[in-house]
């Protein structure tokens, strides 16, 4: 959140003396679901989702926007780096190698970022936007899948879904 707190300093003294303008902050579908080895970005992900919520409350009589876009998976070569980065920690092998397996088919079916640019245009454009935005299909489901099916089967969903066994299936 510090690149954004330097602007946020630099841009909403303007913005509220207009009494007007749209911030858009992009989030990710990571907020409500982390995936494994992922932690660190969902966790960031999250605290940007609950700092747009405040910064709305903040700002609204002021005139402004604020909106959170969370986009699933996109068709970049983000993750590339991660899984062609050799493991630092043998420990997790078992986890790495079969959620780095999953991810080309995550992303065979990903949109493409010109669809999410789109749809960011479209609030920059918009003269009342929605508070939140979800781009991508898993975006759509996930955080009612989060909600409404019980923490056990989710999460058993999700492994089986990066080909993970259960708990201790070593032991």
């Amino acid at each position: 959140l510090f690149p954004y707190t330097t602007l946020f300093r630099s841009v909403l003294p303007g913005m509220r003396a207009r009494k007007r303008g749209h911030v858009i902050l992009v989030g990710s579908v990571a907020a409500w679901v982390a995936i494994p080895l992922n932690g660190f970005y969902a966790a960031s992900k999250a605290a940007l989702g609950r700092y747009a919520e405040a910064l709305r409350h903040e700002t609204m009589h002021l005139g402004l926007h604020v909106v959170l876009v969370e986009p699933s998976e996109i068709a970049t070569p983000f993750w590339e780096r991660g899984y062609k980065a050799p493991s630092r920690l043998p420990d997790y092998k078992e986890v790495r190698d079969p959620v780095f397996a999953a991810l080309p088919s995550l992303f065979a079916v990903a949109p493409k970022p010109e669809g999410l640019a789109a749809v960011i245009e479209s609030i920059a454009c918009a003269a009342e936007p929605k508070p939140v935005y979800r781009f991508g299909g898993l975006a759509r489901r996930l955080p009612w899948m989060r909600v409404i099916l019980p923490g056990r089967f989710f999460e058993r969903g999700l492994r089986r879904q990066f080909g993970l066994g259960p708990r201790n299936a070593s032991a």
